[in-house]
């Protein structure tokens, strides 16, 4: 999340700072002193929206883990560390499975009806990428930002904000080796769902474009048990 607003910072900087320096210039104009204006504007706003953005997956954090503790004590299903786990293992298992186009390496990791939509993802990539290239994706942090725990267990689910990063790469035909294609690595943020099963926490939805007021929907809910 912090990446994408640092972007943003950096180039409302550049489009504040660039046409100034242009404006002392003998080309300046009302044009490039209005987009001078604006710049100065919209800077303390992306400083201030920033601000606010991490204050609130701060606060959302903070309530998932006070609801985790509670949960926990009587369903490990809620266990803050074994979630962690359960998150990374998915998003790695996914990786390897794009890696070896394998789509049943999915199943344990996801719901029916997100695997299903994984297979034809996975199909239409294998045959439309003629150039043979993959994505190689690390993980930065899990923040679980929802939690809803309720007094029937099958309706149980948590929202959890994924941060990282990804890079295409192809395989040399010599050797198999990994050739990075830097140009093309970049951040990522993404809200996963995760829903019970009978064997763990399986991935039900992807949200690839993560806003403010997605995570301001976002409200943690315990039931207790009668």
């Amino acid at each position: 999340m912090m990446n994408k607003i640092s972007l943003s910072i950096a180039a409302t900087v550049l489009m504040t700072l660039s046409p100034w320096a242009y404006a002392q210039s003998d080309g300046a104009s009302l044009v490039t002193v209005i987009i001078v204006l604006i710049g100065i504007v919209m800077l303390p706003v992306a400083i201030l929206y920033s601000i606010f953005l991490t204050l609130v997956v701060r606060k959302k954090t903070a309530e998932c883990e006070h609801l985790m503790e509670r949960a926990s004590g009587r369903d490990k299903f809620w266990d803050f560390q074994s979630m962690k786990g359960r998150i990374e293992l998915t998003f790695y298992a996914i990786q390897e499975a794009w890696d070896q186009r394998n789509k049943t390496m999915l199943r344990a990791y996801m719901s029916e009806h997100l695997y299903r939509r994984f297979k034809m993802e996975m199909l239409e990539k294998v045959v439309l990428d003629k150039r043979k290239t993959f994505e190689q994706a690390h993980l930065e942090e899990a923040k679980i930002v929802e939690v809803l725990d309720f007094a029937d267990d099958a309706k149980d689910t948590f929202w959890v904000l994924i941060s990282g990063t990804r890079v295409e790469y192809s395989l040399h035909p010599s050797d198999g080796s990994r050739k990075f294609n830097e140009a093309t690595r970049h951040g990522f943020e993404e809200l996963w769902r995760f829903v019970r099963a009978e064997h763990g926490w399986v991935l039900d939805e992807i949200d690839h474009n993560v806003s403010l007021g997605d995570l301001t929907r976002l409200n943690s809910q315990y039931e207790e048990v009668a």
